[in-house]
């Protein structure tokens, strides 16, 4: 979903007027820093990411080409590239410990955002996420972004075929394979999530 003005913004923006880029970047920074937490389940490196997208996307904002869904895949590719970077850095790409996890949902952490806040309350709003993440977290990186820009950024396959640089085939192909990967991991139990979009 775009901005109602979305195109402007950008064209402002290309033109110089980088109040009309706060604008874009009031609009996705939450979006974007959902996606990150979902994805490291680690604050500081999820601001990190997102700084570092909005900077990076600052930078090339001329470069940029409005196209049938404006900015979205544009940042959320620029994000994901953030996030490999930082994996690789970490050289800890499909693991999430356990202990990050219980970290992560305990009810007495302190917050030190409102953004951090919100992006927790939409995070706990997820049916059972700490329990599929555990799953979610065995699999390859590649399947790993598929599954969280699908279901959980609820990104159409012609938003997933830019950020990802795919055709739909290899998209629907990959995402297939994850969730029969997801589902015979998930056979050990009884938990059954709704992966059927």
């Amino acid at each position: 979903m775009m901005i109602i003005n979305e195109k402007e913004l950008i064209k402002k923006t290309q033109a110089g007027d980088f109040n009309a880029f706060g604008e874009i970047y009031d609009y996705y920074f939450t979006k974007l820093l959902n996606y990150a937490h979902r994805r490291t389940l680690n604050y500081e490196a999820s601001e990190d990411i997102v700084s570092n997208t909005f900077m990076k996307a600052l930078n090339n904002i001329n470069k940029f080409q409005i196209r049938e869904f404006g900015i979205s895949p544009w940042l959320y590719k620029i994000a994901n590239n953030e996030m490999n970077a930082y994996y690789n850095k970490q050289n800890k790409y499909a693991f999430i410990p356990e202990e990050a996890m219980l970290e992560y949902f305990s009810d007495d952490q302190e917050l030190q955002t409102n953004e951090i806040k919100e992006a927790e309350l939409e995070l706990m709003r997820t049916t059972q996420f700490s329990e599929l993440q555990k799953y979610i977290a065995e699999l390859k990186p590649n399947y790993q972004e598929i599954v969280h820009l699908r279901f959980f950024e609820d990104k159409s396959y012609e938003e997933l075929e830019q950020i990802l640089d795919m055709k739909q085939v290899t998209i629907r192909s990959q995402l297939s394979r994850a969730i029969g990967m997801l589902r015979e991991a998930m056979q050990r139990k009884d938990y059954q999530p709704n992966l059927a979009k």
